[in-house]
Parts: C-alpha cells; structure tokens; sequence
C-alpha cells in the first residue's frame, strides 16, 4: 500500500481526518474503560520515575539551565 503523505497526488484530507476521528474515539474508550487504578498505578511510576538518581540528577540540570536562561533573559530586559 502506498504510503499517502499530505500534499501528495492521490492524499484524501477528508480520509485522513476520519481516520485520526476513528484513532481519537478509540483511544478515548480505551482510556474511559482503564480501571482507576490501573491509572493511578501509571501515575505513580511516572512520578516515581523522577525521583530515581539519574531522574533527579537530570531535572536539577534541567532547573539549573533554566535558572540561568531566566537570568540571562533579566538581565537582557534591564539594560
């Protein structure tokens, strides 16, 4: 099958909106029938996922690269 990407000849808008339209109902059902606590669980390996070593070590850097681009930014605004 040959694969239909936007723009090219023979690429139906109307075909792929229904098809995503078709994905989106799907994924909301499955979603609507997940238990609770499947969710939840899902939720806290998320979160637990942070609090690993490498998960805290890399969103330190993360706030450290964003501290100093904010203060890059201040500084820029100030004069």
């Amino acid at each position: 099958m040959p694969r239909m990407v936007r723009g090219s000849p023979g690429f139906d808008p109307r075909a792929w909106r229904r098809r995503w339209a078709l994905v989106g109902r799907a994924e909301r059902e499955e979603l609507r029938r997940t238990p609770l606590e499947v969710k939840l669980r899902q939720i806290e390996a998320l979160f637990g996922w942070g609090d690993t070593p490498g998960g805290r070590t890399a969103r330190r850097r993360e706030e450290a690269a964003l501290r100093a681009r904010w203060a890059r930014i201040r500084a820029v605004l100030r004069g």
